[in-house]
Formats: structure tokens, C-alpha cells, sequence
């Protein structure tokens, strides 16, 4: 007997017994699937509850998650007072994790903040959160301001200021995981200060300005979002920019930021009293991984 080969023989079979596979059976509810190359994107694109079930795992498996909550509501006053404020984008959460253990994760995407209609202030978004197996939690968009002495609500991005006739500044609210809105200006010649721009993922929000002669005032354009950047998430597309301010509530048109309110990508922030978007959650795991 070769005492030899078959003592290298238990090695090679005991240290192939010991290398874990990485594996897990992975079922979507209230989502849909896209492969993007290498990885299978788990994708939650509409408000309301969902859920990733995970199974047989075995070893660790790596994710790559983005989580966009609600973008805010714009504020806006239809009289010939000052501008609304545009909305604040929903907060822009990646993070990278990992499932080692059987069990869930349950996916609730925030909606858009109701717009502020004709004299009221812009509704913040509602948060987007991830429980179980991984916890995140998105902050819904700030609402833009609409009452006359309305500064923007703080959220993920900061809605903008409503614009004034006093001399008093509304002041753009701040942002936990964006950028900041904009002041409203100060205008009393034909009282149409204009509201400031919603902070958006990748940039603040600009101030509005005063009405000047016949040449009118201009809202803050909303802040701008950004790209995803964690592997496997797919590129390309920019989501949560900042709805612009308004001139006024009958005049001008609001200059948003990239994915601002009016585009179909989520956690925009709304501009003419319109209601943010709905937020995203997308989780994405090498194929390779998924049985």
C-alpha cells in the first residue's frame, strides 16, 4: 500500500470538503428581474411592499444594494405672490453587503410627497426601507416651501424656500443624504420673488431670484442626481435630481434638475406643485451565486 498517495488523497478530499460554495436559491415578490452582465438585478421600482426570500445558502453571498426613497412635493401659490419652492430628491443610499444565513429581506419603496396644490407647502417623500437579512433606511425627499413664509423641508435632499415679498428669506432645507435646497427671493416689486430649487443626490439646489423690471424672476433649478455606482447596478441613468422653483404660481417654467420631477426616474423631487416620485430599491448578485 502506497502509505503515501493515500495520505495526500485525505487532504486533497478533506480540503475540498471544507472550501464552502457559495450558493443561495433567491425568490422575488412584488419586484422584477433583469440581468445586467455578470449579475442578476433584483429591482423594485414602484411604491409598496416587497420582499427578496433567501435559501440552501451556503458560504456568503455578496450584494450590491441602492435604495432611493420618495422625492418631495413641490410647493406653489397660484396668486401673484411668490414662487413655490421645488421638492427634495429622496435620499441616494449604495451599500454593499452580504447574506450568510437563510431568511428575508423586506422591501418597502416610499412614495412621492403630495404637491402643495395651490397655497401649501409641498408634502415630504416618504422613506424607503430594507429589514431582515439587511437594514437600510432611504429619507424621503424634503418638501419644497409654499406658504408665504415657508422655508423647504429637510429630508434625504432639502426642499427649496418659497420665494417672498418681505424682507425676510425662506431658506432651502437641508439634506441627510443629498444636497441642500435653495433660498426663495426676496421681491417687492409685483411680489414675485421665486422659490428656490429642491437639492438633489449629486448637487444643491440654486436659489431663486427677484422679479427685476419686466424681465421677470427665475426659480432655482433643482439640484442635479447622480449615476449609481456600486458593481453590478446598472449605469447609465441619473436618478433623484431636485424639482426646479417657481417663478410664480402662474408664470415661468421651472428648470429641474437631471432626473427632476416630470422624468420617469425615481426619487425626483416634484416643480409645479406637482408630487415627488416614487423611490427604488435595486439589489443585484452575481449570478454565478443563485442556484
Amino acid at each position: 500500500m502506497n502509505t503515501f498517495s493515500s495520505f495526500q488523497s485525505f487532504l486533497n478530499t478533506s480540503s475540498t470538503s471544507s472550501t464552502p460554495t457559495n450558493k443561495a436559491t433567491v425568490a422575488i415578490t412584488g419586484g422584477s428581474v433583469l440581468i445586467n452582465g455578470l449579475y442578476t438585478v433584483y429591482s423594485f421600482s414602484t411604491a409598496g411592499a416587497g420582499s427578496l426570500a433567501f435559501s440552501n445558502v451556503q458560504g456568503t453571498i455578496p450584494l450590491s444594494i441602492l435604495a432611493i426613497a420618495g422625492g418631495g412635493g413641490c410647493g406653489i401659490n397660484t396668486s401673484s405672490g411668490g414662487g413655490g419652492g421645488g421638492g427634495g430628491a429622496g435620499g441616494f443610499v449604495e451599500q454593499s453587503s452580504s447574506v450568510t444565513s437563510n431568511g428575508n429581506i423586506t422591501i418597502n419603496v416610499g412614495s412621492g410627497g403630495a404637491g402643495g396644490g395651490t397655497t401649501a407647502n409641498g408634502v415630504n417623500g416618504v422613506n424607503t426601507t430594507l429589514i431582515g437579512l439587511v437594514t437600510i433606511t432611504a429619507i424621503g425627499g424634503g418638501g419644497g416651501g409654499g406658504t408665504p413664509t415657508a422655508n423647504g423641508g429637510d429630508g434625504g435632499s432639502g426642499g427649496g424656500g418659497r420665494g417672498n415679498t418681505t424682507t425676510t428669506v425662506n431658506l432651502g432645507g437641508s439634506g441627510s443624504q443629498g444636497f441642500g435646497g435653495g433660498a426663495g427671493a426676496i421681491s417687492t416689486i409685483g411680489s414675485r420673488g421665486a422659490g428656490g430649487g429642491g437639492g438633489g443626490a449629486g448637487q444643491a439646489g440654486a436659489n431663486g431670484s427677484a422679479f427685476v423690471m419686466n424681465f421677470g424672476a427665475n426659480g432655482g433649478k433643482g439640484g442635479d442626481g447622480k449615476q449609481p455606482s456600486l458593481t453590478g447596478i446598472p449605469t447609465g441613468t441619473y436618478y433623484a435630481g431636485g424639482g426646479g422653483g417657481i417663478r410664480n404660481g402662474t408664470a415661468g417654467s421651472p428648470t429641474n434638475g437631471i432626473n427632476g420631477s416630470g422624468q420617469a426616474n425615481a426619487g425626483g423631487g416634484g416643480a409645479i406643485g406637482s408630487a415627488g416620485n416614487a423611490g427604488l430599491v435595486q439589489i443585484a448578485i452575481l449570478t454565478s451565486y443563485i442556484n
